[in-house]
Order: C-alpha cells, then structure tokens, then sequence
C-alpha cells in the first residue's frame, strides 16, 4: 500500500513494510526495535523514534533538572503553547487571535528563567494580559487570584475597590447565589450587601 515509501528514514526510523491495520506502517529504529505507527505521524515528526528518543530525553532532563520541577513546569510550558498555537484549543482565539505568543523557544529556557519561582499550588500569570508569555511579563500567583484576573469575571466596585463575588461573600457573611439573586433585583451594591431582614435565611 506504501511501497513508495519503503527504506525511506525518518529521523531514526526506517520504513520497512505495510502493517495490517490501515494508515499504519512497520518500522524499523535505530535501536533495532521494530514497530508498527501511523505514517501520518512519521512524516509529519510527531513520531520520531519508538519511544527510546523519549526515554534518552527524560533520562537527560533527571540528570540535568529538579525531576519535580521539571514535570509540573514541563507541562505548564505545554499548555502554554498549546493555547497559542494549535487551532483546535478552546482558548486560541482568545490568544493567538490577539497575538499571544510564547517568547521561550525551548523548554530549557523556560525552565532557566521561571523555576526559581516553582511552587506547585502557585500558577503563571501575564502581569499585561495583552502581552506575550516572557519573563518580564510573568509572575507566580495562586489559583483563585488568577480566576480573579479573568477577563470574563464580573468584578464589582465596592467602597472605592472592585471584588468579585465570592469576596463580597466572605466580608458581608451572605451566600454568594443570595448576592447574585439581589443583583438581579437591586443595583447599589451597597444596599444588596447591607439590607437587614427579619429573618436571617431569607432573602
């Protein structure tokens, strides 16, 4: 079926027949372990090796970096550049379509610059949310500070601050849906958050 690419090498894989199963070829590594992978994935480079390039990088990547570092910042690097260049991502267009990019080329970098900040429960945020991914507009922040940072969370002007609703909750001690059911009726958040009632479980 692929007999035209036969003997053919990719990076250290060499194309040594058809494989039963459609769209998939067998292949010989470097390593001289034989296996069958989509030819889609060859050509295009996903697929490089038989998984020992991948195990000679991670066992690189233990000597030369904090093994748990390197695994939670790696995948903090993947999900960055996921959300700014592969078009089958969710966030994309809130990122690329404004131009977003991440200004580290290689993981080494990324991790050079930003481990010495690594803290598990602490997550990456743009300090100018219309710049790029860089060391200079990075900083480690928790997770519910960065939820506040959404651009599509409804923040609030209280007492010449702006809250969201959750804080609001905790200094007013009222359920968060309770405000957001006042906010339907009432505009002055003042009076949805000082408003007295005979009862304290109703509305």
């Amino acid at each position: 079926m692929y007999e035209k690419e036969f003997w053919k090498r990719y990076s250290k894989l060499v194309i040594i027949g058809d494989w039963k199963e459609k769209y998939k070829v067998l292949c010989k590594c470097d390593c001289w372990n034989i296996k069958e992978i989509k030819l889609a994935s060859i050509k295009f480079w996903t697929s490089k090796s038989c998984w020992c390039l991948q195990k000679e990088v991670a066992g690189k990547m233990k000597l030369k970096y904090d093994i748990n570092k390197s695994k939670w910042l790696h995948y903090v690097y993947k999900s960055m550049k996921t959300r700014c260049y592969n078009k089958n991502c969710k966030s994309y267009k809130d990122y690329w379509g404004r131009w977003i990019k991440v200004e580290w080329n290689t993981f080494e970098d990324f991790y050079n610059d930003m481990a010495e900040t690594y803290k598990q429960w602490l997550t990456i945020e743009r300090i100018n949310n219309n710049w790029n991914y860089c060391k200079n507009n990075c900083k480690r922040i928790s997770k519910s500070e960065q939820n506040k940072n959404k651009r599509n969370v409804k923040k609030i002007l209280y007492q010449w601050k702006y809250y969201i609703i959750p804080e609001l909750s905790v200094i007013s001690w009222i359920g968060v849906e309770t405000i957001r059911r006042r906010l339907k009726k009432w505009r002055s958040i003042e009076d949805i958050l000082h408003i007295k009632h005979k009862y304290k479980w109703k509305i």
